[in-house]
């Protein structure tokens, strides 16, 4: 809970910080309307900490309404209708600069394994490598958010379920590559995460060309990883099935290893260069040979 102080209209009022913006040095917070709006961080005086761990669930995001003034009307509140959910985490400056030196020395390497027989990207300029020994901070960083994304998909069942790193490997990807729509899985368990974090990205791939119109030619989808979680259908009163993930280097993704993705090709210069990673997601009762598993 903050007060705004510094931003006219707004000054003294009340919200809520839902997001930050590290590069902007920004927050999104929201107001008691229910309307979202980034504040300068300097602007903002805080009035009560979150917790520390607080309780994650995909189906309790609660959203304020403003409702018209009639007198004796209450509040109201938006409850969406959500099946399942991601993560993002903003990795550390440090560990992405020494992460991509890693990947730059693999991808330089003339012994380094291959591991395109494994996936369906098309890679015909750049490669895919497998990463026999990845960074520690990174894989601890990577197993938090996985179980993270367990305990609020799951709740209490997500007691029952370790999660365990399963493979990591490099994406080396170079103009007129791609990768096709697809969906994960590892070899430890039938049901688990996947993962992506993008490292570099050529100058030409930027979080601005999604604002971009998505006809026209204009690159709105170059370089960009798009998850479809349902098929669209015009019109009808559902939630978007696609959702395009920002061009930002710096951020971990992680998902259930179900959901369906792809990754544009672009053209010009330059690598993107991505690290992703499988978790496997093990219970008691798949170690015994039961064939129960979550549903994420």
């Amino acid at each position: 809970l903050v007060r705004i102080k510094g931003k006219t209209g707004l000054r003294g009022t009340e919200a809520v910080v839902t997001g930050r913006d590290e590069h902007r040095r920004c927050c999104w917070v929201r107001l008691r309307t229910g309307e979202q709006q980034m504040i300068p961080a300097a602007d903002l005086e805080l009035l009560d900490p979150a917790a520390a761990e607080r309780e994650l669930t995909t189906f309790g995001c609660e959203v304020g309404l403003a409702m018209p003034a009639i007198p004796g009307s209450a509040g109201a509140d938006l409850w969406p209708l959500v099946y399942s959910g991601f993560v993002r985490v903003l990795v550390p400056e440090s560990l992405l600069e020494r992460l991509s030196l890693q990947l730059g020395d693999l991808f330089t390497a003339r012994d380094s394994p291959s591991h395109a027989f494994f996936l369906q990207g098309e890679m015909k300029s750049g490669k895919q490598l497998t990463v026999r020994k990845p960074d520690q901070e990174y894989v601890a960083l990577l197993l938090e958010a996985a179980r993270k994304l367990a305990a609020s998909i799951l709740q209490e069942e997500a007691n029952s379920y370790v999660c365990e790193l399963a493979e990591v490997w490099t994406v080396h990807q170079l103009a007129g590559d791609y990768n096709p729509l697809h969906f994960h899985s590892n070899g430890r368990s039938h049901f688990g995460f996947s993962s992506f974090l993008h490292l570099e990205l050529p100058p030409q791939l930027h979080g601005g060309q999604l604002r971009r119109p998505r006809t026209g030619s204009a690159g709105h989808h170059d370089g960009v990883t798009t998850f479809f979680w349902k098929a669209d259908s015009p019109g009808g009163l559902q939630c978007p099935g696609v959702l395009e993930c920002d061009l930002e280097e710096g951020y971990l993704y992680v998902f259930p290893q179900w959901l369906q993705h792809l990754v544009w090709p672009f053209k010009g210069p330059g690598e993107r260069r991505t690290l992703a990673a499988n978790v496997a997601l093990l219970g008691s009762a798949e170690l015994h040979g039961a064939s129960r598993q979550p549903q994420l």
